[in-house]
């Protein structure tokens, strides 16, 4: 589509009413159910949803924001989903058969040879009639070795962008092609705030912030700055009078898109984690996560199961 007209000065031309249209007509397809959209306007910048008529006429008023080139809010698919999507087709689909066929392997074995260690050598001195009998398998799953090489359980995805935010700096590959979903708004806004509070960079931002708040006399401090600090953090930087603004914290600031790409697993520091879907039918179990935080001030150390894996991306600029 033409995005020319989004420079147009008149905003009274024909160009640009039309343009303003073939925009609303292509995001009417992605109202919520009761027809809102991000509005993508020079003041709302794809931070509040309003209704699909009053975006149009928010367009018209205010102008198009001229930063958002990818309508990925939209309709449009977001580039580096397009990547990473044409990336693990190409790939990952054949590690994935290569994962199931080391899994059988391990499976079968074990059937057969409870008492066996897989990988051992049959040659070993001391070695049973059983284990000499167990020689072929021993050499069958010896040879499919070369499928779990350290380069297959890489968490590093090739021509991956480094967003340069610390948030972001924990390498993980998720495995398989994703299939996308919309967050419901209780899930975009927990995931936003856990990206918001865990950025250091932004350190400076959520102090003065919580300064401002204490300066109010707000008795319950924390969860107005929860509840707050998103709005304040995009007006704060991406407005008029900001200066000296990064790339990165623009993006930040400008929030994430609510379509997430759901995979059935990933890879984290060298380990493979499936969801707890995908082994329902499996003897082999990796699903079991292990995180370490705090609750009320004490160290807690906190257990469960990966229900899906998700990945969420910013808006770049």
């Amino acid at each position: 589509m033409d995005k020319g007209w989004m420079h147009e000065t008149d905003r009274t031309s024909t160009r640009y009413s039309e343009g303003v249209k073939q925009f609303i007509n292509m995001a009417r397809g992605h109202a919520d159910r009761v027809g809102r959209i991000k509005c993508p306007c020079r003041k709302c910048t794809n931070r509040y949803y309003h209704h699909i008529d009053a975006v149009e006429t928010h367009l018209i008023v205010n102008r198009f924001d001229l930063n958002y080139t990818e309508w990925i809010f939209h309709g449009e698919e977001d580039p580096f989903f397009k990547h990473v999507q044409a990336e693990h087709n190409d790939d990952n689909s054949q590690a994935e058969d290569m994962d199931d066929v080391g899994e059988m392997l391990d499976d079968i074995y074990r059937g057969t040879f409870p008492d066996a260690n897989i990988g051992e050598s049959s040659t070993s001195p001391g070695s049973s009639n059983n284990d000499y009998k167990a020689r072929p398998f021993d050499q069958l799953w010896e040879d499919a070795q070369p499928w779990s090489c350290e380069e297959r359980n890489s968490d590093r995805c090739q021509g991956e962008r480094d967003v340069g935010l610390s948030v972001f700096s924990q390498p993980v590959r998720p495995l398989g092609a994703p299939k996308y979903v919309r967050l419901d708004d209780t899930c975009l806004t927990r995931a936003r705030w856990y990206v918001l509070s865990n950025c250091s960079e932004i350190d400076s931002y959520k102090t003065e912030h919580y300064l401002e708040i204490q300066g109010e006399g707000i008795i319950d401090i924390d969860h107005k700055h929860e509840v707050e600090f998103e709005n304040w953090f995009h007006n704060r930087v991406c407005g008029s009078n900001a200066t000296n603004v990064s790339k990165e914290l623009y993006s930040l600031a400008c929030g994430s898109d609510a379509l997430v790409a759901i995979y059935q697993g990933c890879i984290v520091n060298g380990v493979r984690f499936h969801t707890k879907d995908r082994e329902h039918t499996r003897r082999t179990q990796n699903s079991g996560v292990f995180v370490s935080g705090e609750d009320g001030g004490t160290k807690t150390d906190y257990y469960g199961m990966e229900q899906e894996c998700k990945g969420m991306s910013i808006l770049q600029v």
